[in-house]
């Protein structure tokens, strides 16, 4: 609902008489209301005065009481929406307000307001409930986090519904309990010392007793240096014939890798075919050949990783065989 202007509601307040020496007060307001979208409500204010005060309605937001716009002032509206009315009742000094077609948006705290002065403006409030399914916040929830090996980290998630929801954490649709180096607090997933096997997808559902929300990712990214495991430390062949060597490197960010031959590193070239091949889990593996193996190319090949978080470093032996080593295809 668009907000009047202050200059219009400064204007519209210094018409009030504050010379009058008359006091109001609010004898009674309605009582907490919560209703089904597209139901109706009546919040009534009933003043006691005999002087000439000006009344107003207005609204808050349930997690944000300090802020508050107007509805109205007197019997006239100060906003644009027809689902909207006010009704004065002479006899009784009662401000009516009403709305139609009730919207999930209406849910706040409306209060009624006598402004006898700058200083002095007595109030009553009223809550207005909306019940309705939960929705998940895209902008308050986390989305995607990174978090070094070892450290703390929050996955939070924030729903708005009512009744208030309850959060459900999952991975993989399995749903978490606490423990595991986690802890589930409302809606925030604690992780008190983020592994390597904790990084992933994790799901976000909120649901009360109107419905459920549709579930929300969020990618957890854990960064750790290299780690490399070698299939075949050492490895047989007859000269003349390729050879093969692999090195397995787990690291995110993802890593550099090289290779090393007497501490000068290795390029692709007629003796050498270098070829990195990365898989989703952050794992890639390396292989370099080397093409109608010399004798001279027998001995200690060093297969080298390094991301922003470390580096590490494997070695694979080369020695000579009588007989060929054919490999399996």
């Amino acid at each position: 609902m668009p907000e009047i202007s202050v200059k219009v509601l400064f204007c519209l307040l210094l018409a009030v008489h504050l010379g009058s020496s008359q006091k109001a007060i609010i004898s009674e307001i309605s009582q907490k209301q919560i209703k089904e979208i597209g139901e109706s409500t009546h919040l009534n204010c009933t003043v006691k005065t005999e002087g000439s005060y000006k009344v107003s309605w207005n609204k808050k937001k349930l997690e944000r009481t300090s802020d508050s716009f107007p509805i109205s002032i007197d019997d006239q509206l100060t906003i644009n929406d027809p689902r909207f009315k006010i009704v004065y009742d002479q006899n009784s000094s009662t401000y009516s307000l009403q709305i139609k077609n009730i919207e999930s948006s209406d849910t706040g705290i409306y209060e009624c307001q006598v402004f006898i002065s700058f200083e002095e403006r007595p109030s009553s409030s009223v809550e207005l409930f909306v019940r309705h399914p939960p929705i998940i916040s895209e902008k308050l929830s986390t989305k995607v986090v990174q978090v070094s090996e070892h450290q703390p980290v929050n996955l939070e998630c924030f729903a708005d519904g009512y009744p208030r929801p309850t959060i459900t954490w999952t991975r993989e649709y399995n749903a978490l309990m606490p423990g595991g180096g986690h802890k589930i607090t409302g809606n925030i997933l604690k992780l008190q010392a983020a592994r390597r096997e904790d990084r992933g997808t994790y799901y976000c559902l909120a649901e009360n007793d109107v419905g459920k929300s549709a579930p929300k990712t969020v990618t957890l990214e854990v960064e750790f240096a290299p780690v490399i495991s070698i299939p075949r430390p050492k490895v047989a062949q007859a000269l003349d014939y390729n050879i093969e060597l692999q090195c397995r490197v787990e690291a995110y960010p993802p890593p550099s890798i090289v290779w090393l031959r007497h501490g000068q590193q290795l390029l692709s070239s007629e003796e050498y075919k270098i070829s990195n091949l990365a898989t989703v889990d952050q794992v890639t593996t390396s292989s370099l050949m080397i093409r109608g193996l010399e004798k001279d190319q027998y001995g200690d090949y060093f297969c080298q990783a390094r991301n922003s978080k470390g580096q590490a470093e494997s070695r694979i032996h080369v020695f000579e065989s009588v007989l060929p080593v054919l490999e399996l295809v």
